[in-house]
């Protein structure tokens, strides 16, 4: 059998025995306080019980002496005691209820409160015959034999009840003491047989079968470990936990051998890899807590212009720029005393090298602890990149977007960018000029946030948004849009979609162009300086055609435009056109026919198509003119 398997089974015997002595006392000392409640409530059966007796002799006394001599404080003790009489068999009744009185028990407890409560009857009718002059009929009452007999038989009835109470207590008492003695019994038994198994395990189980073998395994082990090879270890056999050590340990000469031959190869592999981190792109590090190098590779003299070999034991603060060596030393302590490792790019901040010929150049580093192995101390093993050309780059990129800003605000037309969710992420300053507003108030917002825009309109807008970012392609509609100071402007509204490098929807680019503005810049003379606000001051000029135009609103030009579609390709019936409208854009059909006939008539300045009566009495509509929005209507519809 396994030690592991026996110890068990031998712990698992000592702790069965343990619980149960442990068990048994505890139920000794349970019956122990059950013991002390039984005496405490025989106490408190006496002492209710001593107490009702006394108020009932306290009574029928203080009455005897007030009727023999008249003084009043006899009188006065006869009223405190009945006073404390009801209250005093209250407690005692409750407290005899919490010791779970028999039936016999509570009728007698009964019966002795309705005596008293008669003798205390015929005690308060003397005093009140005495205190009207009737003192023979005060003596008769007191000494006569019905109030002998009543507070006689109220006495007797109590301590009935109190001898029933200690019998019954005393009875549970002694049969407790009997359950404790016989448990305190076994649990002797208990411990003593728990002791003898405690004893032949220590003496037949673990000296014979665990102390002795371990002692002559462990003088085996002491001969290997001074360099004698030629050890055969003992109990190499056995099944048990001792067999799997010894075999263990007459492999370990075994083991010393291969481990010589794995040193000499960890050599070699050591030698590798020192080439590997030679010819590492980056500029490499080990450098001590105080910051000296240890090891630094080919690429790190290289890169700070230090002949090999010529950075190995100088300080690595030297490899930093003057006016920032100081703080470098307390920067380097803290990270030793944090000890958390940093990579490539995760340092922020401009960082500069420092090399041999005073050059400064650009860097970023990554840091990393190297724990403490055998006698070589912790250290840092610290890689340097030289990213001058990436800077180069930065800058570079950083001008083409400047540049682009600036060939942005030269456009004059107010332009804005959108992501792909919509929100806002760039302007040009005309657009900035127009709506009066800073770039921060709205950028990272949407069309829906925009409060310088109608409300009923932004919906217009935002679904325009929505249809060009998720299709693509380009969105153009004719609206009324405020500028900063509230005056709205005819102005093509233009939205154009763009893609990523893998052909994917990006985003948009939106332009506003004020008609007004527009009409100003043909009338006016190509000669000559004229701004852009000067440009949108000049009243435009309208034709008698466009004077007359409907000012349609905005929700409703989608569903005008898909009418204006349906006539011209040939559907002029009523129906049929409520039918096809409601079908195409989504609106009710009540919606649709309320459009038709509020745009149906003769008068070309408010109406946009009029009707004939054909056959059977039906309406054929006909178009007046096209729609004057001059808005696109396959985009209509789409927005």
């Amino acid at each position: 059998m396994r030690l592991r398997q026996a110890s068990g089974i031998i712990a698992l015997i000592n702790i069965l025995l343990t619980l149960v002595s442990a068990f048994s006392v505890l139920f000794v000392i349970h019956i122990s306080h059950q013991r002390r409640d039984i005496a405490a409530a025989m106490f408190d059966s006496a002492t209710v019980a001593g107490n009702l007796t006394s108020l009932t002799v306290d009574t029928g006394t203080a009455a005897r002496a007030f009727v023999a001599t008249g003084d009043a404080q006899f009188e006065a003790a006869f009223n405190s005691a009945r006073q404390k009489i009801a209250p005093a068999w209250t407690s005692g009744i409750k407290q005899f209820a919490q010791h779970e009185l028999t039936e016999t028990e509570r009728t007698a407890l009964d019966r002795a409160r309705r005596t008293a409560d008669q003798a205390v009857a015929i005690e308060a009718q003397a005093i009140t015959a005495f205190k009207s002059g009737d003192r023979a009929r005060a003596t008769m009452l007191l000494q006569g034999r019905a109030h002998d007999d009543l507070s006689f038989a109220a006495i007797s009835q109590i301590s009935n009840v109190h001898r029933l109470i200690q019998q019954r207590l005393n009875t549970k008492s002694a049969s407790l003491g009997n359950k404790r003695d016989l448990t305190i019994a076994n649990a002797s038994l208990v411990v003593g047989l728990n002791l003898l198994v405690v004893l032949v395990t220590l003496v037949g189980f673990y000296r014979q079968k665990l102390i002795v073998p371990l002692l002559t395994l462990i003088e085996q082990a002491t001969r290997l470990a001074k360099g004698d090879r030629s050890v055969e270890f003992d109990y190499r056999n056995e099944p048990s936990e001792l067999g799997e050590l010894a075999r263990a340990l007459q492999g370990f000469g075994v083991s010393m051998y291969q481990l010589d031959n794995q040193r000499l190869i960890h050599q070699r592999s050591e030698s590798w890899y020192r080439r590997i981190v030679d010819f590492f792109p980056d500029a490499l590090f080990v450098v001590s807590s105080d910051g000296v190098i240890l090891r630094a590779n080919t690429k790190a003299h290289q890169l700070f212009g230090y002949d090999r070999g010529e950075l190995i034991g100088k300080n690595i603060d030297l490899l930093t720029p003057p006016d920032v060596r100081l703080r470098h030393a307390d920067l380097r302590n803290q990270f030793m005393q944090r000890g958390q490792n940093v990579g490539l790019g995760q340092m922020t901040g401009d960082f500069r090298g420092f090399s041999k010929a005073g050059v400064e150049f650009p860097i970023e580093q990554a840091l990393r602890i190297i724990p403490a192995v055998e006698d070589r101390p912790a250290s840092v093993l610290v890689a340097v990149r030289d990213i001058s050309q990436r800077k180069q780059y930065e800058q570079s990129l950083a001008d083409q977007l400047s540049f682009q800003q600036v060939l942005l605000n030269t456009i004059p037309y107010p332009i804005f960018l959108k992501g792909l969710d919509g929100r806002y992420q760039g302007f040009n300053q005309a657009y900035l000029d127009y709506f009066g507003i800073k770039a921060e108030n709205l950028l990272g917002k949407t069309v829906l946030d925009f409060e310088l825009l109608p409300l009923e309109d932004r919906a217009i807008y935002h679904e325009a948004n929505a249809h060009i970012l998720k299709n693509g392609g380009s969105f153009v509609s004719k609206m009324r849009i405020p500028d900063a100071a509230g005056e709205l402007h005819e102005t093509i509204y233009r939205l154009n979609g763009f893609n990523d490098s893998n052909g994917r929807p990006a985003g948009l680019v939106g332009i506003l162009v004020d008609l007004k503005v527009e009409e100003a810049a043909i009338s006016h003379p190509l000669s000559g300086d004229i701004s852009y606000a000067d440009l949108q001051a000049q009243p435009a000029h309208t034709t008698p055609q466009q004077e007359s135009h409907v000012d349609l609103p905005a929700t409703d030009i989608p569903i005008l435009a898909a009418i204006e579609t349906c006539i011209r390709s040939g559907i002029s019936g009523k129906m049929d056109l409520i039918q096809q409208v409601a079908h195409d854009t989504g609106a009710s059909r009540h919606k649709v026919q309320q459009l038709l006939d509020t745009y149906t008539g003769n008068d070309p300045a408010r109406h946009l198509w009029a009707y004939a009566v054909g056959p059977h009495n039906a309406q054929i509509f006909e178009l007046i003119e096209s729609l004057p929005t001059n808005i696109d209507s396959e985009s209509s519809a789409n927005s």
